[in-house]
């Protein structure tokens, strides 16, 4: 049967740059391109995004194609950056903590907090803009889905029909990017359960960090979940949060209390059950980057 809608994946991950002393370097003045004029390079663009690096990729229509077009990007970005600083590498921290003195004397524009207002799927309303007083950043990974154009941002169909996509993506992307991230910090300000931005293509969602470059089995899983869980929304009605078991993984995510490595596997195992999700913890049997981030806990949640 022929599907109503199908999907395109991208991203715009936030990154950081850390010196041959491990001190964070701001990406200010390192690169071309900026949020209103992004600096095209293939599979992608580049920009300049306070004191991080961003980039963006081409809408990918399979997960080997949404992992090449993050690892194309990357390396041109690092080609831009280290032929200023050689010296620096990538530093993927979703939360980058500066040396108060370094970071005073930056720039002010660099400095300052905030971007376009996005929304929280569950009232509807926007979220209050982020503050701090203390010299650290964070790095977002967003996950941008398509599946069409020239939609409204303001149409109230669209909105809300993005609202349901994001409640749907919390139901298996939330929990499971707890195994690879366990940063609260950068929640703090950003990234909170349910953000997002609608847009004319279809929908931004915003909770994930960088933390999904560390590793291509994790971005291959991304992809697959992400159209999975739409399509069974969009072409099927399926809504997870209907269901007992994902509300109440949402209620507790929402209490702030952050389930363990054992309960989210146990989770993703009767995902995978009921609806053929992906299951992250199968990806990173498959992978060779255990390595890339800490393998012993997706050892430790391994369902035999």
């Amino acid at each position: 049967m022929t599907k109503k809608f199908t999907f395109l994946i991208g991203t715009d991950p936030e990154l950081f740059l850390r010196d041959q002393n491990g001190k964070f370097v701001s990406g200010h003045d390192l690169i071309p391109g900026t949020k209103e004029d992004p600096f095209f390079v293939p599979d992608g663009a580049i920009q300049r995004d306070g004191v991080a690096l961003e980039f963006n990729t081409a809408p990918a229509k399979t997960a080997d194609e949404f992992a090449h077009n993050i690892d194309s990007v990357m390396r041109s970005l690092h080609g831009h950056y280290s032929s200023v600083r050689p010296d620096c590498e990538f530093a993927i921290e979703p939360t980058a903590f500066f040396e108060k003195d370094y970071f005073d004397a930056l720039p002010e524009e660099p400095k300052i907090l905030g971007c376009t207002p996005d929304f929280n799927a569950y009232t509807g309303l926007e979220n209050s803009p982020p503050h701090t007083d203390e010299p650290f950043r964070t790095g977002a990974g967003h996950i941008h889905i398509g599946w069409g154009a020239g939609y409204s941002i303001s149409n109230p169909d669209h909105f809300d029909l993005c609202r349901d996509v994001v409640k749907q993506l919390d139901c298996i992307l939330y929990p499971a990017s707890l195994l690879w991230d366990r940063d609260n910090k950068r929640r703090s300000l950003y990234g909170k359960i349910g953000a997002f931005r609608p847009k004319s293509y279809g929908v931004e969602y915003r909770p994930l960090s960088n933390a999904i470059l560390k590793a291509q089995f994790i971005q291959k899983f991304i992809f697959d979940a992400t159209v999975r869980a739409t399509d069974l929304l969009m072409n099927d009605g399926i809504h997870f949060i209907k269901e007992g078991m994902c509300l109440e993984m949402i209620k507790l995510l929402h209490s702030g209390e952050m389930p363990d490595e054992t309960d989210i596997g146990d989770y993703l195992y009767v995902m995978n059950e009921e609806y053929g999700m992906p299951n992250v913890i199968d990806y990173s049997m498959l992978d060779d980057e255990m390595e890339a981030i800490e393998a012993d806990v997706f050892d430790q949640v391994k369902v035999a």
